[in-house]
C-alpha cells in the first residue's frame, strides 16, 4: 500500500522523521517497506501489507498506529465532531435476506447536495498516491477508505427504487458497471439492489444506474461490512480487483464502518454546500454486534514463551506504547483489552508475540531448549526396514508405483487424470509394467534378470493395509508374489521383528538414467594366457571414452596359450541419440589398438 507521510503526520503533534528513517523502523518492527520517494511537498512510502496485518493496516490510521508503536510516539485519533444536525427519520429501508454475507449495512440519505470538483487538500491527497479525483462526494468515500480502511459507496437516491436490498444475484442477471463493462452475475455473487434490480456488486463496485454525476442532488451513502469469502470468489470470478474488494477479501471489523459513515458524513457537511444540505438519520442493520476479546497473561508466561527476563516497568511500556486498555497490577494476571480493528490477536500466544515485536526480535538471543524426547516406535515402519533390507540382500530392487489408478473399490473425488479416478486394490499391476519397462533397460543395466519389490498402501471399500509385492523376470518366465506385511515375514523367512535388528544403509551415488537410447555392441579379444580381464576392460574403456555406460564379462574360456574374454558394451549419450557410424568408428579405432598389442586379437 502507499502511503503519504503527510497524511500519517496529521495523527501526531510530534513531528515525525523523514520517510527512510520511518522506513527502516518500519522494516525491523511491523513491514516490509519496497520504495519510498518524495513527491512535490510529501514522500511516499510503498509498504508491503501481508494478510495478517490487511485488516488494520491498509489504511493511514492503521499505518500511524504502528508507526507511533515502533517510533514509542503518542497516536492522537481523529476526533469526529458531527457538526451537523439530522432529521429524526431515516427515510430509508434496508432489507438484508442473508446476515452471514451482510454482517452490517449503515445507509444514510443526504438531500440538496451539490456536486463538484473536491477541494485542493482533497485532490492532492488522493493524487499523491495515484488516484483520480471524480468529484468531492466520490473523492469523499475514496478518501475515507485510504483513511479508515472502510470502503465505502454512494448512490444517487433519485435513480433508487424502493427499498435498498442486499441479496445474492439471479442465475444470468446483468449490471453495467461504472467504467462501462456489463457484468454477468450467477447466484453466488451479493448484490445491492434496488425494486428495478441490480444496484453495485457488493464489496466490488458500483452500478453505472445510480452513478453520482454533476446533476445529482441527492445520495444514499453506504457503509458495510460484506462476507469476505464472498467478495474474494465473486471478484475472482469476475476478474475484478481493485482497492475495495482487496480490503473486504482480507476482512474488516464491522465496527469502522459506523466510524467511517460519521466521518464521511462531517466531510460532507463541511464541503456539498453545507447551508442547505438536508442529512438524515442512519438506518442500521446490525444484527449481531462484534465484542470485545478480553486475553489474559502474565509476566512469567511472557519471560517463558519469549526466553526472556523483562521486568514489570518495561512490560508496562511495552503495553502502554500499543494504547490499549490492560490490567494487571502484580504481572502475574495480565488481561488485556483487544481493539476491535486487530482481528489478527486471538489467543495469548498472539499477545506474547506482539510483545515480543515491539521489544524487539534482535533483543532476544537464540538458545536451544533442553529436550530429552524418546520416540515411541512404530512397528509397521520397523518391519517395513526389515522386508526392505531382507528383499535388497536377495537381489531385488525397490519401485514405487501411483495409488492411483483406472479401475479399483474407491473412488477419488477429484482425480488426478481421467485415468487415475480410483485408488489400487492390489500392488501386482503396478509391479508388472515396472517390470517390463525396466527389462527393457537390462542391457543397460548389465542384467540378465529384473528382480524388483514394493510395499505399499492398498485401498478397499471396508480397509486399507499395508502390502509387499515382489517380482522377476528374464527372458523365459516373470514371477510376482504379493502378501500382507504379516504373511511376508514367513514367506522371506524373518523371525518377529526387533528394533535393534534395524542395519544402516550403505553409500550410495545416484545420476540420471538418460532419455535418448542405448546402443549395443560386443567384442571378443583373444590374449596370451595368464592376462587378466581388467587389463582388457581397462584398454576397451579407454578408447571408448565417455560414451560406454555399461560393461559386462559374458564369456571367458581358454584354448592352449591363449584366453578369451568377451564384453557386452553399452553406449549411450546424456545430450543426443547415437548413430551406428558414431559407434563403428569407436569399434573400429578400438580393434586397432587392441590388435596391436603383443598376443592381442579381436575374434
Amino acid at each position: 500500500m502507499l502511503i503519504s507521510k503527510n497524511w500519517i503526520q496529521e495523527y501526531f503533534k510530534e513531528k515525525l522523521p523523514r520517510a527512510k528513517e520511518i522506513a527502516d523502523v518500519l522494516t525491523m518492527k511491523a513491514f516490509e517497506v519496497e520504495d519510498f520517494e518524495t513527491k512535490g511537498g510529501d514522500e511516499t512510502i510503498d509498504v508491503d501489507i501481508l494478510p495478517n496485518r490487511a485488516h488494520d493496516c491498509l489504511s493511514h490510521k492503521g499505518i500511524a498506529k504502528e508507526v507511533a508503536i515502533v517510533l514509542n510516539k503518542n497516536f492522537i485519533d481523529r476526533e469526529i465532531d458531527p457538526n451537523y444536525k439530522t432529521e429524526k427519520d431515516s427515510k430509508l429501508n434496508i432489507k438484508v435476506d442473508d446476515p452471514k454475507l451482510c454482517l452490517r449495512y449503515i445507509g444514510r440519505k443526504i438531500e440538496n447536495i451539490e456536486i463538484k470538483s473536491s477541494p485542493d487538500w482533497l485532490r492532492e491527497k488522493l493524487e499523491v498516491l495515484g488516484e483520480r479525483s471524480i468529484n468531492n462526494v466520490v473523492d469523499i468515500t475514496n478518501y475515507i477508505m485510504l483513511d479508515q480502511g472502510q470502503p465505502m459507496h454512494a448512490f444517487d437516491s433519485d435513480k433508487v427504487k424502493g427499498d435498498i436490498h442486499v441479496r445474492l444475484a439471479k442465475e444470468g442477471e446483468k449490471i453495467e458497471l461504472l467504467d462501462g463493462k456489463v457484468a454477468i452475475l450467477d447466484e453466488n455473487m451479493l448484490l445491492i439492489a434496488d425494486d428495478e434490480g441490480p444496484l453495485a456488486i457488493a464489496g466490488i463496485k458500483g452500478g453505472k444506474r445510480a452513478e453520482v454525476i454533476e446533476s445529482t442532488r441527492n445520495i444514499i451513502l453506504e457503509s458495510a461490512n460484506f462476507n469476505r469469502t464472498t467478495v474474494r470468489k465473486t471478484s475472482q470470478k469476475l476478474d475484478i480487483k481493485n482497492n475495495s474488494s482487496k480490503r473486504f477479501e482480507n476482512e474488516i471489523s464491522p465496527e469502522i464502518a459506523e466510524v467511517a459513515m460519521e466521518y464521511a458524513t462531517s466531510l460532507i457537511y463541511e464541503n456539498c454546500q453545507r447551508q442547505s444540505l438536508v442529512i438524515y438519520k442512519t438506518e442500521n442493520f446490525y444484527p449481531t454486534k462484534a465484542t470485545s476479546l478480553k486475553i489474559e497473561t502474565s509476566l512469567s508466561e511472557l519471560n517463558k514463551k519469549l526466553g526472556v527476563n523483562l521486568k514489570n516497568k518495561e512490560i508496562e511500556e511495552i503495553l502502554d506504547r500499543t494504547g490499549w486498555i490492560w490490567e494487571g497490577e502484580d504481572k502475574e494476571k495480565i488481561v488485556v483489552t483487544i481493539p476491535y480493528e486487530r482481528l489478527d490477536l486471538k489467543v495469548k500466544e498472539d499477545l506474547i508475540e506482539e510483545v515480543g515485536r515491539i521489544y524487539g526480535y534482535e533483543k532476544i538471543k537464540s538458545n536451544l531448549p533442553d529436550m530429552i524426547v524418546k520416540p515411541q516406535i512404530n512397528n509397521n515402519f520397523i518391519t517395513i526396514q526389515k522386508i526392505r533390507l531382507k528383499l535388497a540382500d536377495l537381489g531385488y530392487s525397490e519401485v514405487y508405483n501411483y495409488a492411483f489408478v483406472e479401475k479399483g473399490e474407491v473412488k477419488v473425488t477429484n482425480p488426478i487424470a481421467s485415468n487415475k479416478s480410483f485408488l489400487r486394490s492390489n500392488l501386482k499391476d503396478g509391479l508388472e509394467k515396472s517390470l517390463e519397462f525396466n527389462f527393457k533397460n537390462a542391457p543397460f543395466l548389465g542384467l540378465d534378470e529384473i528382480k524388483i519389490f514394493e510395499i505399499g498402501t492398498v485401498f478397499f471399500k471396508d480397509k486399507e493395509q499395508i502390502d509387499v509385492t515382489w517380482g522377476s523376470k528374464n527372458k523365459k518366465e516373470v514371477k510376482i508374489e504379493e502378501y500382507s506385511l504379516e504373511e511376508t515375514l514367513k514367506k522371506i523367512n524373518i523371525e518377529k521383528v526387533d528394533p535393534s535388528d534395524l542395519t544402516g544403509s550403505k553409500d550410495a551415488r545416484f545420476k540420471p538414467i538418460s532419455s535418448y537410447p542405448f546402443v549395443l555392441r560386443d567384442i571378443a579379444v583373444w590374449t596370451p594366457k595368464g592376462t587378466k580381464e581388467k587389463e582388457v576392460l581397462k584398454t576397451i574403456k579407454k578408447e571408448a571414452g565417455e560414451l560406454l555406460v555399461r560393461d559386462r564379462l559374458f564369456d571367458k574360456f581358454e584354448k592352449g596359450d591363449k584366453v578369451s574374454y568377451a564384453f557386452s558394451l553399452v553406449f549411450q549419450s546424456q545430450e543426443k541419440t547415437l548413430t551406428d557410424s558414431e559407434i563403428n568408428l569407436i569399434m573400429e579405432q578400438m580393434t586397432t589398438v587392441i590388435n596391436s598389442q603383443k598376443g592381442w586379437q579381436v575374434r
